[in-house]
C-alpha cells in the first residue's frame, strides 16, 4: 500500500518539487498551497504523514499544526515542519506546536526522502524517530 502523504506550502515551486522527489520514490502526494486547504485535506483524507511549511501566506505553519493536533483524524499523524528559519528556539517552537522533527530549507533531496522514509517506516511500527536528537 502506498504511503499517502500531504504537503502544505505555499510556494508553487517549491511544492512541485517535493512532491516530484516523493512521487519518484512511489508515494502518493498531495499538495495544498494555503494553511486553510491543507486543513481541509487533511480532514478529508487518510494520511500516512504531514509536511507544513512554517511560513504560509495565510496563516502560520504552527497554527495549522496545533489546529491537526486537536484533530482526531490528524491528532497522531506524523508532522514534520519544513522551514527555512534558523532561529536557535526552531526546536521548541516545532515541538511546542506539535511537530515530530522538521527540515531545513533549503531541502536536499535525499535528506527529504531519508527522513520521509524514516518517519514512515516508525510510523508503521508505531514508535516515530527522534530526528531532534
Amino acid at each position: 500500500m502506498t504511503a499517502q502523504i500531504l504537503y502544505i506550502e505555499d510556494d508553487v515551486y517549491s511544492l512541485r518539487l517535493v512532491e516530484r522527489s516523493l512521487r519518484h520514490m512511489d508515494y502518493d502526494v498531495q499538495g495544498a498551497l494555503c494553511g486553510l486547504r491543507g486543513i481541509s485535506a487533511a480532514q478529508h483524507n487518510h494520511l500516512d504523514l504531514i509536511l507544513v511549511d512554517m511560513n504560509l501566506g495565510d496563516m502560520m505553519g504552527y497554527q495549522v499544526i496545533e489546529y491537526l493536533r486537536q484533530q482526531p483524524a490528524t491528532a497522531k499523524t506524523p508532522i514534520i515542519a519544513i522551514t527555512g528559519e534558523t532561529s536557535d528556539d526552531i526546536y521548541e517552537r516545532c515541538v511546542a506546536a506539535g511537530c515530530d522533527g522538521y527540515l531545513l530549507k533549503p531541502i536536499s533531496r535525499s535528506n527529504l526522502l531519508r527522513t520521509v522514509h524514516q518517519f514512515l517506516s516508525h510510523y508503521q511500527t508505531k514508535q516515530l524517530p527522534s530526528l531532534y536528537a
